[in-house]
């Protein structure tokens, strides 16, 4: 249970960010950043998102029904199956989508850190190759993330 004064100050928190108080609280618990959308999605889109969403539910549900031995034709059987995989596979890749919208910059901001860890230790060390290896690595994972974050819209900040 959290005191008042815990929610408020959750709640100052949590402004700022465009996502629902409660997934920001999820996000904090479970030690990842919430995602802050670059831009607030617009309400029609909003709209829209929210009765896919609610029919992507009716539709689980029906798939779930249809999981028990009942009296129904093989076509409406293979329909359920194939409803209940991409329904499976819908939900799975809104989820990663929206962990990796709060694990990728995260990701690219420990690889900037390493970096410049690596620029600080290229200052005090004599072993000169050994530097420039860990320097070109580092290099490559920070230009593929970038890459990979550009390619689905994940801001790096």
């Amino acid at each position: 249970m959290l005191t008042p004064l815990e929610v408020e100050q959750l709640r100052k928190e949590h402004e700022g960010y465009v996502v629902d108080f409660g997934v920001f609280l999820r996000e904090k618990l479970l030690n990842r950043e919430a995602v802050t959308l670059s831009k607030p999605i617009d309400p029609e889109v909003r709209a829209e998102m929210t009765n896919l969403l609610k029919m992507t539910g009716s539709m689980l549900l029906i798939a779930k029904r249809t999981e028990y031995d009942v009296l129904v034709n093989r076509q409406f059987s293979e329909m359920a199956a194939e409803l209940r995989a991409a329904i499976q596979k819908a939900n799975y890749n809104i989820n990663e989508l929206v962990l990796s919208k709060s694990l990728i910059p995260n990701l690219i901001r420990h690889v900037k850190d390493l970096k410049k860890s690596v620029f600080d230790l290229q200052k005090e060390s004599t072993n000169i190759e050994v530097i420039l290896y860990l320097l070109s690595c580092v290099s490559q994972i920070e230009e593929r993330m970038k890459v990979f974050a550009g390619q689905y819209g994940i801001s790096e900040d």
